[in-house]
């Protein structure tokens, strides 16, 4: 196998010849520019026929629901055809004469060559050639085998040459030249072994005389059809028929393109029987980038040296209406012969593939070698060309038995291109592969190559970017990304702690996802993949990680005494991921039921205290997305210049029993120390159980209490500032 490895530089593809090392200049492109061509790798020449006499003329296709199914088709200089196919991707192949008589195991009609191939959408195989009856009929037969046995025999015109077959879109098609006149004929095709009867011959208007062409169908199932000029320079030109089998038909044809091949030039390196414009078609029907993009490929010569033949391939994404300029796929630079191209699109990645003769390196231009050459960008640029065949042919040393005319190279070559693999099928008498039964420069025999062809590389794209994540600590953390590109881009991960102001790459995180334990430290890291290959470099989005923490109370509120009317502040400190929010929280009853303190959401709260805040009770309450911790208790003491002191006789009665309350006020600074006048106001709660005048500094009062748990307060309303006392709770029990 001959790799064609990749190269970075413009000019230079390196081609492997066993052990030589060969370099070959690249295509002509703008000046500091770098184009990257596709990786090819030419397999082992393989004779297709190994047949006494010339076999030539080949045609090949692709099944593409099964591609490791291919068929070639070619004739051989006295009659019949020359099949070989495979099941096995070209592994090994089965050769066989085939189109002998209808009675034969492919039972195919008698033949004489002209062939040419293409499977559907189905698997249907549908060949269509030259017979060997009296008068020279256009056939037509179909295999659902992969070309092992026939059915539809059937003959569509007499009096033909160059039919060509294509099939898509729910029809088959074969068109064919007819005293002169390009015509078509269509079938409905609908399914595995199913094809509809064959429409009546549709003339192409304006296509007379036209040399041999090539047939395609479009993606909505329209036909075109392209012929060369056959005699002297003229136009190459295109007939459509804009909705295939419906009523509209084949529209005047109209000039693309004018060149000075004609049919038959004769060349050195086809003296006797001549070469054509070669006009083919391909339709881009891959669903890439040049989706619908038709292709028109042909040669030309200047009119001083018609021998100086060159592949040249233009484009429309109109449907054939308007056309590129030119491009020369050749990149020889000579005036050698370049003749009778394959051409083909791969549907599955919309490659272009071409292949041809060339006589590059023969001064005499009569030996010739079958090249190549493949474009990545609708045929934009093509890559340097490269050999497929091993060794070097001479037409001019492969006679015919006598009595028939020298045949050359043929008509043409055939192409196909499916899943990154091209076969070309060439007419090869340098024997390369030590098996012509006739030797080395003497008959022709049918050759192939598996050609595969590896994408032109691409820059990285980015398919997807990591999304931002919020996770625990502790928990673990992964990020996802992907890029298409070719090849396979590598990965690399950064992180930034500074918000993207500067990034640093992950050690070891060079995998598509990156997985790592959170830390507190990780929170609000910032997280990126980095995609690279030698085409260029893309980045992904920016990902942010949010670890979370449940609140830690780093320190509570401390229990104060403070005199009345004096502001006081309580503090405290939480930490937590996110940082916690605060709601600082007071008891009035012994902490038994808290309150949400309101607009008291700061680390710290502060107030006045006031003669009822003395006994209260505060906490804070921190709260974020991971949980909540609540402080200690802290407890307020207010004290003032006036002092109440609360008993009870009882803490614990029986129901219906009283309970006697008494309370004595006193002050120390009038040095009196009891207080005479005022009242005091002995409450249960909210529930006012009695007022008591203040008798020489005392207050008593009989109460009996229903059964359950009483919080009181007795509170002193005279001169002074006084407090507000509690008594130790009461507990009512039953009788």
């Amino acid at each position: 196998m001959r790799t064609i490895r990749r190269w970075t530089t413009v000019g230079l593809l390196t081609v492997l010849l066993g052990s030589t090392l060969a370099l070959v200049a690249a295509r002509a492109v703008p000046a500091g520019a770098t184009v990257l061509f596709p990786s090819i790798s030419v397999g082992a020449n393989i004779n297709l026929s190994q047949e006494v006499g010339n076999q030539f003329e080949g045609s090949v296709a692709i099944d593409p629901t099964n591609p490791n199914r291919i068929f070639v088709l070619g004739r051989d200089e006295t009659g019949n055809l020359i099949g070989a196919r495979t099941s096995d991707g070209g592994a090994t192949w089965v050769h066989s004469r085939m189109g002998t008589s209808v009675a034969s195991p492919d039972h195919l009609p008698p033949a004489w060559g002209n062939t040419s191939v293409t499977f559907d959408q189905y698997g249907n195989l549908f060949v269509t050639y030259l017979s060997t009856s009296a008068r020279t009929y256009t056939d037509f037969a179909m295999s659902t085998d992969g070309g092992a046995t026939f059915s539809h025999a059937q003959a569509l015109a007499q009096l033909t040459d160059q039919p060509v077959v294509a099939a898509g879109h729910g029809s088959v098609w074969v068109t064919y030249n007819q005293g002169g006149v390009n015509f078509a004929q269509g079938a409905t095709d609908t399914g595995p072994g199913t094809i509809g009867a064959f429409g009546p011959a549709e003339a192409m208007p304006g296509a007379n005389g036209g040399a041999f062409g090539d047939l395609s169908i479009g993606p909505q199932g329209q036909v075109v059809a392209a012929f060369g000029n056959r005699s002297g320079p003229g136009p190459v030109t295109i007939s459509v028929d804009p909705d295939g089998l419906g009523p509209l038909g084949f529209q005047p044809a109209v000039t693309v393109t004018t060149t000075n091949v004609s049919g038959f030039d004769y060349i050195p390196a086809a003296p006797n029987w001549g070469i054509d414009a070669e006009a083919h078609l391909a339709w881009d029907q891959s669903g890439g980038p040049h989706n619908g993009r038709l292709y028109l490929a042909y040669l030309d010569a200047p009119a001083s040296d018609l021998a100086n033949t060159m592949l040249y391939v233009m484009h429309s994404d109109d449907g054939g209406v308007t056309w590129s300029n030119p491009v020369l796929v050749n990149d020889d630079g000579t005036n050698a012969s370049h003749f009778m191209p394959g051409f083909a699109v791969d549907q599955t990645t919309g490659t272009v593939g071409a292949t041809w003769y060339d006589t590059r390196g023969d001064p005499t231009r009569v030996t010739a070698r079958y090249y190549g050459s493949v474009s990545s960008d609708g045929g934009d640029t093509w890559s340097p060309n490269f050999p497929i065949a091993a060794g070097t042919s001479n037409a001019t040393l492969a006679a015919p038995p006598p009595g028939i005319r020298n045949t050359n190279w043929g008509d043409y070559t055939g192409l196909a291109f499916q899943g990154g693999v091209m076969v070309p099928v060439w007419a090869d008498n340098s024997n390369s592969t030590a098996d012509n039964p006739a030797g080395a420069n003497s008959s022709f025999d049918l050759y192939t190559s598996l050609v595969t062809v590896t994408g032109a590389p691409q820059a990285p794209a980015v398919t997807s970017s990591p999304s931002p994540m919020t996770v625990p600590s502790g928990a673990t953390y992964s990020f996802t990304a992907s890029a298409s590109g070719n090849p396979a881009p590598t990965v690399q991960w950064q992180r930034s702690n500074d918000a993207g102001a500067t990034w640093a790459p992950v050690s070891g995180a060079t995998s598509t996802t990156y997985s790592a334990t959170a830390a507190p430290g990780d929170d609000g890291a910032q997280f990126r993949a980095v995609f690279t290959n030698v085409a260029g470099t893309a980045t992904t989005a920016v990902a942010t990680l949010s670890v979370t923490m449940a609140p830690t109370i780093v320190s509570s509120p401390i229990s104060q005494t403070i005199d009345v009317g004096t502001a006081y502040t309580f503090m405290a400190v939480a930490y937590g991921l996110p940082a916690p929010a605060a709601q600082w929280q007071r008891s009035d009853d012994g902490g038994l039921t808290w309150s949400d303190i309101p607009g008291a959401t700061a680390y710290t709260y502060a107030i006045t205290a006031a003669l009822g805040d003395d006994g209260a009770q505060f906490r804070a309450v921190f709260t974020n997305v991971a949980g909540t911790a609540t402080t200690a208790v802290a407890t307020l003491h207010v004290t003032t210049t006036t002092s109440l002191s609360f008993k009870v006789r009882l803490t614990t009665v029986k129901s219906g029993k009283p309970d006697v309350l008494t309370v004595t006020v006193t002050s120390p600074v009038t040095g009196k120390g009891k207080v005479t006048g005022g009242v005091v106001a002995f409450t249960d709660g909210s529930t006012v159980l009695a007022t008591v005048p203040l008798v020489k500094g005392k207050a008593m009062v009989v109460v009996r209490l229903a059964v359950g748990t009483h919080p009181l307060r007795a509170t002193y309303g005279g001169s002074g500032a006084v407090l507000a006392a509690r008594s130790p709770v009461v507990t009512v029990t039953a009788t």
